[in-house]
Parts: structure tokens; C-alpha cells; sequence
């Protein structure tokens, strides 16, 4: 954001607070320039690590999108410009569980563009080091898809893709673990 000097404007930025911050009034140091400032930030709910994480995404198609249970929304990764495959999807289950079975929902709008054709599937027990579980290939269609695989305990559960419907991008309605 350019400013000419001695004039104002107006920006909205998001913040996220560090994991485990409580609930409450907090301060955060803004600094613009040389000019330090602190303006006061109210924490609704305890912060938590994200449920999903993603390799990218195009702005206002986050990976949140592939993890609200709502059929009509929808990730997408990166397209302008294209970010090349492969590219995934890390769910953060909040624990380790048993996990047998990961289903994808392809976009559900009429445009496939995105559509994973070519998969892997990785777990992890502590997001750092994750095993491969499953692979294969999907039909390039709006039908709920299913990779299934011999149970194991995890926290983390990757879904990856590399070939995909329309270019070098993925997109995903629904994505789940179990």
C-alpha cells in the first residue's frame, strides 16, 4: 500500500495470534515506517492449529473451503499464476486417530476444472514426517471419490494430487478423513 506522504488511508489486514492464545483483550505492535503503535486486538476464542493446511490457494478459495461440510464451496490452488503439481491438502485431525479411508468431492458448480485425476495419500502422526498410504487414479468426474487403505494411527492425513482435470491446478469441495 502506497501512501503519499501526510495523507491517510485505511487497510484491513488479518491476524492470526499464536497457537494457545486465550481468550481476552491482547495489544498488537503495528509499525509504519519509523512510527511504532499499538492497537488493541480482542482474542473471541482460543487459538488453535488450522484444520487444514494447503501448498496454496487462490484468494477467496482458501483451504478452509475443502473442510466446511458445505458442498458449495470449494479450495482451488493457485492458477494465476499456475502453481505446478504436484499440489496437496494436509488435514490436522486435532489428534491422532485411526484413519482407514480419505473421500474427496470434487467441485460440485458444473466446472471440473481442478478435478484430481492422479493421487497419493500420506499420514503423520506429528506433521513433520508423513508416509505414503495409498495412490492411484480417479475418474474425472463430479462423484465423490474414496481412497482407501490398511488402518493406521494418525494426525495428519495428505491428500495429494498430480494430474488434474483443466491444467496445473487443483480444487476440492469436500475433503475428509476417517
Amino acid at each position: 500500500l502506497d501512501v503519499p506522504a501526510r495523507q491517510g488511508a485505511t487497510t484491513f489486514v488479518k491476524v492470526t495470534a499464536p497457537r494457545d492464545t486465550p481468550p481476552g483483550e491482547h495489544r498488537l505492535t503495528v509499525r509504519v515506517g519509523d512510527e511504532t503503535t499499538e492497537v488493541p486486538v480482542t482474542v473471541t476464542e482460543t487459538c488453535t492449529e488450522p484444520k487444514v493446511y494447503a501448498t496454496s490457494f487462490h484468494a477467496g478459495f482458501d483451504p478452509e473451503r475443502a473442510v466446511d461440510g458445505d458442498i458449495a464451496t470449494y479450495w482451488h490452488s493457485e492458477y494465476a499464476p499456475p502453481t505446478p503439481l504436484p499440489q496437496s491438502l494436509t488435514l490436522n485431525l486435532g489428534e491422532v486417530k485411526q484413519v482407514g479411508k480419505v473421500e474427496y468431492q470434487p467441485r460440485f458448480d458444473g466446472n471440473l476444472n481442478g478435478t484430481i485425476l492422479d493421487y497419493k495419500v500420506y499420514v503423520s502422526a506429528d506433521g513433520q514426517t508423513f508416509t505414503e498410504v495409498a495412490a492411484g487414479s480417479w475418474a474425472g468426474d463430479a462423484r465423490l471419490k474414496t481412497a482407501t487403505f490398511t488402518t493406521v494411527d494418525a494426525r495428519y492425513v495428505r491428500l495429494e494430487g498430480s494430474r488434474a482435470l483443466g491444467g496445473s491446478y487443483l480444487s476440492a469441495a469436500e475433503v475428509t478423513a476417517s
